[in-house]
């Protein structure tokens, strides 16, 4: 019988053998192998950066899960091992494979992608896999692979990269991140980085002198709003030394890290701004409005395509006066003091936390159209509101708008004197989109309706207006109030000949049936309507 035993496992053994042979050939005739090597590569490559993508973290043992491509033929064995690029992402789960992954990379730059315990008793932790490289193993491997590292990516404490003083002679991206501040080795590429073009340090407490920066930098990501640290921001002086010795950089970020001291440094309105030639992209919160303010006026930006800027303290009373200098810095940061036209126009309320305007401005001989985002955190006032003080104060130029999107908190935050006065006489608006407003109001401006003593448009109120967007509105319809969808339809079939809607789309309002679509489009036949079908209907006791 053990005989007998021993040939049955013998043969399941083979048959086992043979079924892997034969998978293997079927796989390996496949027509993808008849693509070139060098086209599979770049394939698995890109699997391997999904995988990366979805798993996130290098300790996981899911990080390496490429890995069976190479269990699929003879072919993509021979291809996945010799693929260079494939083992340059550490794994960082099992010290083995970490090993020969640094073995098996040969020349190739690497990726450190790291997450550090958030103390040395961390890595210690008995759920942790013991075969997984401690911090120790990390302090001490990456010194002699720093000729070969070309991007480094660390959430936690940084304190571990002491060791890693360079040169990092192929090095282009430095990503460090941790939620509690601590401090940035001083000692980290000191003997520099002379490749480096992206550096990102965020919530990581540094001084400005020991950044690792040079001349071929692109972008330059710091933020601070874990807590703010005045004492390690830059003098103005060396802040704009820095910036004018970046000549290449695009895309810049700053979260509490503006110099606060402007004033004492220079008088901004004498000195030459410091040019960022090809800056296209600039973020800046910060809960100094002077910091802002005087940023503007000190740089230039003629290529600047995208700014997003936070004020993250309550402006208050003096709000006039600080929109009027940021309008006035900004207009000088991206366009040398013309002030342009806005096209397009998105306001957003979210709550009492936030207002936020979303400009898009006219297009410009020298550069595509340019883009500005403006939140004013803990406002004190509606989005309406300093919209009217927008427009008092000539701060922007409505007259080219086209389209238009407004979204506030509540329903009747846009009265319908403030529609026209805003936006009623614009003779170029062709688009409205509007989010939980009051349909009364709107459609009182749409029909120039406005109580006694409030301003009326000069003419038709909204001349060029072709399309609108109804968005999670709410339609009165019961039988105490007005019905909101008669008088939207009075409305439309109110206005003249060649300044008619052409365009109605309705999606998530609330109290609209499928009966008041069918009324719209059987009384204006001649609008193009639609109508997502969401049906909410609320309940009035």
């Amino acid at each position: 019988m053990p005989s007998d035993r021993e040939a049955l496992r013998q043969r399941i053994l083979q048959a086992e053998k043979d079924l892997r042979t034969m998978k293997d050939d079927y796989n390996a005739s496949a027509p993808v192998n008849r693509l070139p090597v060098e086209v599979l590569s770049d394939i698995f490559v890109e699997t391997a950066l999904i995988d990366a993508w979805f798993y996130n973290s290098p300790s996981e043992r899911e990080y390496f899960s490429w890995i069976h491509l190479a269990h699929v033929c003879h072919d993509w064995r021979e291809v996945v091992f010799n693929c260079t690029r494939l083992w340059s992402r550490i794994a960082f789960f099992d010290k083995a494979v970490t090993e020969f992954m640094l073995t098996q990379s040969k020349d190739a730059p690497l990726t450190i992608e790291y997450d550090p315990p958030r103390s040395p008793d961390d890595s210690e932790d008995e759920s942790a896999d013991s075969n997984a490289p401690d911090l120790n193993y990390i302090t001490l491997k990456l010194p002699s692979q720093a000729h070969r590292i070309a991007s480094i990516k660390s959430f936690g404490d940084p304190a571990y990269l002491s060791k890693l003083k360079g040169p990092a002679n192929v090095l282009e991206k430095v990503e460090l991140e941790s939620n509690h501040g601590e401090d940035l080795p001083k000692e980290f590429l000191q003997k520099g980085a002379p490749l480096l073009k992206h550096l990102k340090i965020h919530r990581i407490a540094f001084k400005w002198s020991v950044l690792p920066l040079n001349s071929q930098l692109t972008t330059l990501d710091l933020h601070n709003n874990l807590s703010p640290l005045p004492k390690k921001r830059p003098s103005s002086n060396t802040f704009l030394e820095t910036i004018s010795s970046l000549p290449l950089l695009q895309t810049l970020s700053l979260v509490d890290y503006l110099p606060q001291d402007w004033t004492l440094a220079m008088a901004l309105t004498k000195r030459a701004p410091t040019i960022c030639p090809e800056l296209r992209f600039l973020t800046l919160e910060d809960s100094s409005d002077y910091a802002i303010n005087n940023f503007l006026q000190a740089v230039n930006a003629p290529k600047a395509i995208k700014s997003d800027i936070a004020f993250n303290e309550s402006l208050g009373e003096k709000f006039v006066h600080i929109l009027h200098g940021f309008f006035r810095a900004f207009d000088k940061f991206s366009n040398s003091g013309k002030k342009l036209g806005v096209r397009k126009l998105s306001v957003e309320e979210w709550r009492k936390d936030v207002a936020t305007f979303y400009f898009t401005f006219v297009e410009r001989i020298d550069c595509p159209s340019s883009k500005l985002i403006l939140r004013l955190r803990k406002p004190t006032m509606s989005t309406c509101a300093y919209l009217r003080g927008f427009r008092e104060l000539s701060l922007v130029d409505l007259s080219p708008l086209q389209y238009l999107r407004i979204c506030p908190t509540f329903p009747n935050t846009y009265p319908a004197c403030d529609w026209i006065l805003l936006f009623g006489e614009l003779k170029e608006l062709a688009t409205i989109y509007v989010q939980s407003t009051s349909i009364q109001d709107f459609c009182m401006a749409l029909n120039n309706e406005v109580e006694e003593g409030e301003t009326r448009a000069q003419g038709l109120a909204f001349p060029c207006l072709s399309a609108i967007t109804l968005d999670q509105v709410q339609f009165w319809g019961h039988p105490e109030a007005p019905d909101d969808v008669e008088y939207l339809i009075t409305t439309m079939a109110g206005r003249p000949e060649g300044h008619r809607i052409r365009k109605l789309d309705i999606s998530e309002c609330h109290d609209f049936r499928k009966s008041d679509y069918q009324a719209i489009k059987t009384r204006l036949p001649d609008l193009d309507v639609t109508f997502d079908g969401h049906i909410h209907i609320n309940i009035y006791l």
